[in-house]
C-alpha cells in the first residue's frame, strides 16, 4: 500500500528532527561535552544516537527513493540489530569494575538495546511483507513492546527506583529522559510511516 503525501511529510519532519538531534548527541561526545551529562545518573550513549541515525536514514531512503534496494535496508537494519544484541551480551559478561572504568564513554544500556532491537524487528517486518489479514498484527505488537523499556524507565524516575532505569555498575549506563524522548519520536514516525496503519487494518478485518 502506498504511503500518502501527508504521512510521508510528517514522518520526514519527525525523522529530520531525530537525525539532527542524534548528530548533536554524537558531536557532544566527540568534542568532550555530552548533552545533559551527569556522573550520577543515566546519560544518552553515542552508540544509541548512532543506531537511531542509521535506522532513520534507512527509513527515509525507503520512503523517498524507489530504487533503494531492499537488501541495503536489511543489511543496515541487521547491523544495528546485531550490534545491540552484542551490546546486551557484552554488558552481561563484562565485570562491573570494567564497566565503571570507561570514564570517557558510556555504553548503551541493556533495556535501551532491547528497545532498539524490537524497533529493528518492526522495521524488518514492514520491509519484508505486508501484514496478513489476521488479528495477530506483528508490526504493531513490536512497536508496543519496543516502548516498554521507556515506559518502565519513566516509572523508575517517578518512583526513584534505579532498577527500573536499567542502571548498571556504572550509574551513567541506563535509560535517560533524553533517550525516552528519542525513542518516542522514533515510534511516532514508525507509526506514521507505516503504509498499513493499525486503525485502517482493523477496519479491513471487520469488513
Amino acid at each position: 500500500a502506498p504511503l500518502g503525501a501527508s504521512p510521508r511529510r510528517l514522518a520526514t519532519a519527525i525523522d529530520a528532527v531525530l537525525a539532527v538531534a542524534s548528530l548533536l548527541v554524537m558531536l557532544g561526545w566527540f568534542v568532550g561535552h555530552p548533552i545533559a551529562y551527569t556522573e550520577s545518573a543515566p546519560v544518552m550513549s553515542p552508540f544509541t544516537a548512532f543506531s537511531l541515525l542509521i535506522m532513520v536514514g534507512v527509513r527515509q531512503a525507503r520512503l523517498h527513493f524507489e530504487s533503494w534496494p531492499v537488501t541495503q535496508s536489511l543489511a543496515l537494519t541487521g547491523l544495528v540489530l546485531g550490534g545491540n544484541v552484542a551490546s546486551i551480551v557484552l554488558l552481561e559478561v563484562m565485570p562491573p569494575q570494567l564497566q565503571a572504568s570507561f570514564s570517557g564513554i558510556v555504553l548503551t544500556s541493556a533495556m535501551t538495546s532491547a528497545g532498539l532491537v524490537l524497533f529493528c524487528l518492526h522495521d524488518l517486518v514492514v520491509e519484508l511483507r505486508d501484514t496478513p489479514d489476521s488479528a495477530f498484527i506483528v508490526d504493531d505488537i513490536l512497536i508496543h513492546l519496543a516502548l516498554v523499556p521507556g515506559a518502565v524507565s519513566l516509572l523508575g524516575y517517578v518512583l526513584h527506583n534505579p532498577t527500573y532505569l536499567s542502571v548498571h555498575a556504572d550509574p551513567r549506563i541506563g535509560i535517560s529522559l533524553l533517550e525516552m524522548g528519542f525513542m518516542a519520536l522514533y515510534a511516532a514516525s514508525a507509526i506514521v510511516s507505516n503504509p498499513r496503519p493499525m486503525f485502517q487494518r482493523a477496519i479491513t478485518l471487520v469488513n
